[in-house]
């Protein structure tokens, strides 16, 4: 399992991610991947991930995903350049 810090966060060979920043916020972006690949990012119990619509780079269904604790996890696939919710926990 790959950690995602505050810092924008290059995917290459990770499919399973922890949210491990010191401070609660908002994912803007997640850089590279593969087309068609899927990644589960899951949440912390002490700063909030929250997992939003970035309009031509994450594609959300319904309201955004606030990953609060570990057992939270947003999953999302990478369908014509923009990663697409697929699943949430």
């Amino acid at each position: 399992m790959h950690f995602i810090t505050n810092e924008p966060y290059k995917l290459r060979y990770f499919l399973e991610f922890a949210y491990k920043g010191t401070s609660s916020v908002t994912l803007l972006d997640i850089l590279n991947g593969v087309e068609g690949k899927e990644i589960i990012i899951y949440g912390q119990a002490t700063n909030t991930l929250t997992v939003d619509s970035v309009a031509g780079k994450i594609l959300i269904s319904g309201s955004a995903a606030v990953l609060d604790g570990p057992a939270k996890s947003i999953t999302l696939k990478k369908f014509d350049g923009v990663w697409t919710e697929i699943a949430r926990a």
